[in-house]
């Protein structure tokens, strides 16, 4: 049962990336596919200034979002150099159309121009428990008010967290420069489209505005490959692996799929065993059913009984799980690399489920030998043959065919995906 909450929390944090936004559904980062020849590539990243463009092209368009990426980026605070793992020039939509845990300042804080958004981990490492809020920092001789602090690890997001610079204060000469590169992928670009577009209907639009001002950029009519700009939505980008200059730190959905396929599997064998071993203890108790029917017991009562001692083991089970998961936790985000909680077993209809599952696997372990041993005599349950009979009859053997197979089952499609990955690891791709 751990192993199934470990995968199922991993998976829901896995699930979790962007839905936050309540945009989400709208929103769509732009892609950059070019082929010229037999060489084709796809892009995180688009040209610069084709927001401001699309932005005056489309009105179906609510709004638009442009992150012209830093890298890494080195604040000073009174003389001393303090380095966020990376920094963005960001539109002043950025905030509106993203939602992010603002712990000092709002959405409006990159609405001027030498504003600064900062995570709350840096602003303690910089100011200590001062208020962050109106302290003047440099970069780069460029003097920057913090408008803003946000809890990086409030959310997941595929955007790596760091520092936002308000887009407006943008040297000029850079500006300029990047307004003109229509044949340079430096951003990432997002639209949010109106509510009602869909998104299909506008890819077509895309393709038009690629005629119109990307061709040019790459000769007009000279040009002979292909270039397109697709619409990726917000919540498939942490899972997309095929694009170059992208963000790092993606997920796998197939691999995400296949743990949420091993976590049912392992939890049905976790069922079929504890009822395979329901079934067999009914042999050991043959004589105490014996002497409480001799004592007066009802049929009833010996059900209820059975039942509800097996309820009561999957209900100690359960609570026993959740104490080794939370000890477990802190290895496995180790293990992953992530930040995970015990909270996403609070959400949702998680505890509904589990309280199914207990009460089901309850009724159904406690059921069998209880019907099977309550319609007998006490004189019959004293003979070892009936006794036998509820530990070796046919329910039990296919349950454990069943766990046999479901056991092969993953055995087997654990040694092709080792296989598999052998195989790519030994490909050379054509490199030297």
């Amino acid at each position: 049962m751990v192993a199934c909450m470990l995968i199922y929390i991993y998976v829901q944090d896995e699930l979790s990336f962007d839905a936050h936004h309540r945009k989400a559904d709208r929103i769509y980062r732009i892609q950059a596919h070019y082929k010229f020849g037999d060489t084709q590539d796809d892009f995180g990243i688009t040209p610069f200034p084709i927001m401001e463009a699309l932005l005056k092209e489309y009105p179906d368009i609510e709004s638009g979002v442009s992150l012209y990426q830093l890298g890494q980026t080195t604040l000073e605070y009174e003389g001393k150099p303090y380095l966020a793992e990376d920094g963005y020039n960001a539109d002043t939509s950025f905030f509106r159309a993203f939602d992010f845990t603002f712990v000092k300042g709002d959405r409006t804080a990159l609405d001027e121009p030498d504003n600064i958004v900062i995570m709350q981990d840096m602003a303690t490492r910089m100011f200590g428990d001062e208020d962050p809020i109106g302290k003047m920092v440099q970069r780069n001789n460029r003097t920057l008010k913090v408008a803003g602090v946000i809890d990086g690890k409030a959310e997941n997001t595929h955007i790596p967290m760091g520092v936002f610079m308000s887009r407006l204060g943008m040297p000029p000469q850079a500006k300029e420069q990047l307004g003109q590169s229509w044949g340079n992928n430096s951003s990432f670009n997002y639209l949010v489209l109106g509510p009602g577009v869909n998104e299909k209907d506008f890819q077509s639009k895309m393709d038009a505005f690629v005629t119109k001002y990307i061709i040019p950029a790459w000769g007009g009519e000279q040009f002979h490959g292909e270039i397109r700009f697709n619409l990726e939505p917000l919540r498939e980008v942490h899972f997309n692996n095929d694009l170059i200059y992208d963000t790092p730190k993606k997920g796998n959905k197939a691999y995400v799929t296949l743990f949420a396929i091993v976590a049912v599997l392992i939890l049905a064998i976790a069922c079929i065993n504890y009822i395979n071993m329901s079934t067999a203890d009914a042999t050991r108790r043959a004589k105490e059913v014996a002497l409480r029917k001799v004592s007066g017991a009802q049929r009833g009562q010996l059900v209820a009984q059975f039942i509800g001692g097996s309820v009561m083991i999957a209900i100690i089970g359960i609570v026993a799980a959740l104490v080794l998961l939370w000890l477990c936790l802190p290895a496995f985000n180790t293990i992953t690399e992530k930040e995970i909680s015990m909270g996403y077993l609070v959400q949702g209809s998680f505890f509904a489920v589990v309280l199914l599952i207990v009460l089901l696997i309850g009724v159904v372990a406690g059921s069998y030998p209880a019907f099977f041993l309550s319609r007998f005599s006490p004189q019959l349950l004293l003979k070892e043959g009936v006794a036998s009979g509820a530990g070796k009859g046919r329910v039990r053997k296919v349950l454990m065919g069943a766990q046999f197979a479901i056991a092969l089952f993953m055995v087997v499609g654990t040694l092709r995906r080792v296989r598999a990955t052998a195989l790519a690891a030994q490909q050379r791709y054509g490199l030297p």
